[in-house]
């Protein structure tokens, strides 16, 4: 697809309130997507469809399903939005982390046997082997929706900007808790 051709779209994967959307609008007026999955949020992003009549809302990508697309797919810090299962390892077995079953009356955090296999599979694919009371998360989420996102296009390119670190790095032996924090009004 070429950049100015009539079926050239762009395709932003959580799309949010639409603050990118406009920017690029305002500079051209794209063909655009937005993928966003809040109802609340496409609702903000409905003021964007009143005004750029090229702009469409959608819940998910099987709304586009049969739409043969031609153009950019793109996500901006997206990655860091998707679930994770958070795991450590314990006297050589892997368990997961959960919460409880007494919510909301006493929370509390459980460690049990994982969820999937899926999880001990991860590990072996990558050929990392944890530490004892090494915590850490994985992304079980992600190879299914960039199957789903790929499969929109019939030509283009898929992108995702997001801050990443190499396995090495992110699974190295001084970061024993993982990297997941929780921020409340700007404070971690």
């Amino acid at each position: 697809a070429k950049l100015n051709s009539d079926d050239f779209c762009l395709i932003e994967a959580g799309a949010g309130e639409g603050r990118l959307a406009q920017d690029i609008l305002s500079l051209h007026p794209f063909h655009y997507l937005a993928i966003e999955r809040s109802l609340a949020r496409r609702k903000q992003l409905e003021k964007i469809q009143k005004q750029w009549p090229s702009f469409e809302i959608y819940s998910d990508f099987g709304k586009l399903e049969g739409k043969s697309l031609h153009g950019i797919l793109f996500g901006n810090e997206l990655i860091d939005a998707f679930p994770v299962h958070r795991v450590r390892s314990n006297r050589g077995q892997l368990q997961e982390l959960f919460v409880s079953e007494d919510l909301p009356a006493h929370p509390r955090f459980i460690w049990g046997t994982p969820s999937t296999p899926k999880l001990a599979a991860y590990f072996e694919r990558l050929s990392i082997s944890l530490p004892d009371d090494y915590e850490t998360e994985v992304n079980l989420a992600m190879p299914d929706w960039l199957a789903e996102a790929a499969a929109v296009l019939e030509k283009g390119l898929v992108v995702l900007v997001d801050y990443g670190r190499p396995a090495y790095d992110y699974y190295a032996p001084e970061r024993t808790r993982g990297t997941l924090r929780a921020f409340s009004k700007h404070k971690m």
